[in-house]
């Protein structure tokens, strides 16, 4: 395995539960329907013919001028408090992956390795889940950087003899802020032929 892949600075799918509400005993009311009205936000497409993948994510989410190397695509969030510069960010990283190993056993290689990385608060959490039409998975961790502590989701697909490693980074007290729209841009995914 590439210990390189270890350092891909790159969501995860957290699926939250209704609460049934309590309801007094007697007849139920009618059903009352009312229109939804759209809440989808606009949306731009990052797409890369050379690299064969597409991705589309709000458009009130920006590209910045500059990407850590090796990363082929980042966006990051509006800011948390409109006053405090601090944003979380979305990147990918594509690496091709050893040769002579199945798709599976890759990502499984590095799924394994990644859920290895000690975290911060003791809790380094692995799940399946899906990137676009892709068979993923997610490793999500708490790491100390020089600006704080994060919390980041590595979400994580191989399909072709290469890895797809998206991450999604931001504070721990605002990770869920911008969760549903990271889910969004994670399901939007998709290979080019």
């Amino acid at each position: 395995m590439n210990r390189s892949l270890l350092t891909l600075g790159c969501l995860s799918a957290v699926i939250g539960g209704a609460i049934p509400s309590a309801r007094a005993k007697g007849p139920s009311p009618a059903p009352v329907t009312a229109p939804v009205a759209a809440t989808r936000p606009a949306l731009k497409t990052h797409g890369d013919a050379k690299l064969g993948f597409r991705v589309a994510y709000p458009t009130d989410w920006v590209e910045p001028d500059k990407k850590p190397a090796g990363t082929v695509m980042m966006v990051l969030t509006p800011p948390f408090d409109p006053d405090k510069p601090p944003r979380g960010g979305i990147g990918l990283q594509i690496r091709d992956m050893p040769k002579g190993a199945s798709d599976e056993v890759n990502l499984a290689d590095l799924a394994g390795a990644m859920s290895n990385m000690p975290s911060e608060d003791g809790r380094t959490e692995v799940a399946d889940d899906r990137l676009g039409p892709l068979t993923a998975k997610r490793v999500t961790l708490v790491v100390r950087r020089p600006s704080g502590l994060l919390r980041m989701t590595y979400l994580m697909a191989a399909a072709g003899g290469k890895v797809y490693v998206f991450s999604y980074s931001a504070p721990p007290d605002r990770f869920d802020q911008y969760l549903p729209q990271v889910q969004a841009i994670f399901k939007s995914f998709e290979l080019l032929e």
